[in-house]
């Protein structure tokens, strides 16, 4: 979007200093109005999905295939996913009233405060390329190419904890979420967790502190994920992924050395 703003000063005409600043105020404030992010094209109702480009105003809402989850972008600024029975089950934890959901065109899901004072982003995926966005009738909403509906990104949501399938399929998103390629989860992540709790949220070491999906030991040092982490699996699946980061670089070095190990320990 191109600014143009007409500033004249007829010949032989005189401005004061305090007139000068208030008309160079005007003229950035036009220009930081013209250069913020526009407001996306709204999806149309009930749409369970969001191409780029397109987004959510304040009060719209995306609604799953099956009817029973409902994404909104709340009055109030915070994007809140809903399940049957009007239950929360993911928010934003954003603020600001009037404020939107786009999905950029660059593949990056950001909420923005509106116009006034100044748009600003207080959210976002972190995410690139050719995006959409996907309300699931599972309850996850998750980033998916354009080509090849591959997954890139989701929300976290495990509506089925116990569901190990699904749980697996979070791992497997949040992994490439990382920027780690596909074969890393079916080669080394999944084999590693299998190996250390099944992937099931509630398994506990009887040698040790160590509990969950990752197997932190001692498990409260998935506090830093989430205050969740003694019943969430995703949250238990972002500390461990933070883990093998930090400490392997990958889920496959992390594997080869679980695998050299015995007993078995990362």
């Amino acid at each position: 979007m191109t600014a143009v703003i007409d500033v004249r000063v007829k010949r032989g005409a005189t401005m004061s200093l305090a007139k000068g600043r208030r008309l160079m105020s005007a003229v950035a404030a036009c220009i930081t109005l013209a250069m913020a992010p526009a407001v996306p094209a709204a999806a149309a109702a009930n749409d369970y999905w969001l191409d780029p480009d397109q987004g959510l105003g304040s009060g719209q809402r995306l609604v799953s295939a099956d009817g029973q989850y409902v994404m909104s972008m709340q009055g109030d600024g915070n994007l809140v996913l809903y399940a049957p029975g009007n239950r929360a089950i993911w928010a934003s934890g954003t603020g600001v009233a009037g404020s939107d959901l786009q999905m950029q065109g660059d593949g990056n899901l950001v909420i923005y405060t509106p116009p006034q004072p100044a748009r600003r982003a207080v959210w976002a995926s972190g995410t690139s390329g050719a995006l959409r966005l996907e309300l699931q009738t599972d309850g996850n909403f998750v980033l998916y190419t354009t080509s090849g509906h591959s997954a890139r990104w989701s929300g976290a949501t495990i509506t089925d904890r116990n569901n190990i399938a699904r749980v697996k399929y979070n791992g497997y998103v949040a992994m490439r979420g990382r920027g780690w390629a596909d074969s890393q989860f079916p080669q080394c992540l999944e084999p590693l967790w299998n190996g250390e709790s099944g992937w099931r949220w509630n398994a506990q070491n009887p040698s040790s502190a160590a509990y969950g999906v990752p197997q932190s030991n001692p498990g409260s040092k998935m506090a830093s994920a989430g205050a969740d982490w003694r019943e969430n699996p995703a949250t238990q699946i972002s500390w461990g992924l933070s883990y093998i980061k930090a400490t392997y670089g990958d889920p496959c070095n992390a594997f080869r050395l679980w695998s050299s190990r015995s007993p078995h320990w990362y």
